[in-house]
């Protein structure tokens, strides 16, 4: 991949958050309050069972190390518009997608370089190199939590524009 591509994909992301966050406003976030068992199972399956799947199957297949590394970061992502739009498409409760994604996106501020750091020690410790868990979190921060924030800000500022220009910034 070249140079401009990898310099490009934060902005992308910070980009795609900021879009989930202008298709956000305070009161989706109600929905949680309203089906708080469904929201908790959702969590708790994203953030423990889709990594303990994704180790079981490392365990059971023994790839090499840097295949294992790469099992475990992807089973650690969070769920993102693809999920809300399943979950319009099934006639599911979008409402509560979105308030899942928005809180799984921000909980990956803290969770993401907690298991990082666990996965790198733990299927890296024979290669070179170092992760720092403050650093993942900072750039977790400026690449996820910061963008969704200013996506809100922005909805909420702007209201009226944002709305009009939904379909350009939002797939809501």
């Amino acid at each position: 991949m070249s140079g401009t591509a990898l310099a490009l994909l934060p902005l992308a992301l910070a980009y795609i958050m900021f879009t989930l966050g202008t298709g956000l406003k305070p009161s989706d976030f109600k929905v949680i309050v309203n089906y708080p068992k469904a929201f908790f199972v959702g969590l708790v399956n994203q953030v423990i069972f889709v990594p303990l799947i994704a180790l079981a199957v490392i365990l059971a297949m023994a790839p090499p190390p840097e295949i294992a590394f790469g099992i475990m970061l992807i089973s650690f992502c969070p769920g993102g518009v693809t999920s809300n739009m399943l979950t319009y498409y099934a006639k599911g409760n979008v409402a509560l997608s979105v308030a899942l994604t928005g809180v799984v996106s921000l909980l990956s501020v803290i969770t993401l370089p907690i298991l990082i750091t666990l996965a790198f020690n733990h299927f890296m410790q024979d290669q070179t190199g170092s992760i720092s868990a403050v650093k993942i979190g900072a750039v977790m921060f400026l690449l996820t939590t910061l963008p969704v924030t200013l996506g809100m800000l922005a909805r909420y500022k702007f209201t009226d524009f944002m709305v009009r220009r939904s379909s350009i910034v939002s797939s809501k």
